[in-house]
C-alpha cells in the first residue's frame, strides 16, 4: 500500500461488491487522470486487512483516494 502511494500520483483503494470505488474510477477515467487501483477483498473476505488500513489512514469507508501533493 505505502509503496503504491509512493510510486503513483493517485491511488484508489476499494473493495469488491462496493459500487462507490467503481464510481470514483469512472470519474477519474472521464477526466483522463492516471491512477492505480488496489482492491482489498469483498464484504466477507480480507476484513482484517481493511480494518488495519482504516486504522492506518483514519478513514472508515471506501473508496479511499490518495493524491500526491506536488
Amino acid at each position: 500500500m505505502r509503496k503504491a502511494i509512493a510510486e503513483n500520483a493517485v491511488v484508489v483503494v476499494g473493495m469488491a461488491q462496493n459500487p462507490f470505488p467503481r464510481k470514483a474510477l469512472k470519474a477519474l477515467d472521464a477526466q483522463e487522470i492516471a491512477y492505480r487501483y488496489l482492491e482489498y477483498g469483498s464484504y466477507l473476505s480480507a476484513w482484517r486487512r481493511r480494518t488495519a488500513l482504516k486504522m492506518w489512514s483514519g478513514w472508515p469507508t471506501f473508496p479511499m483516494i490518495f493524491v500526491k501533493a506536488f
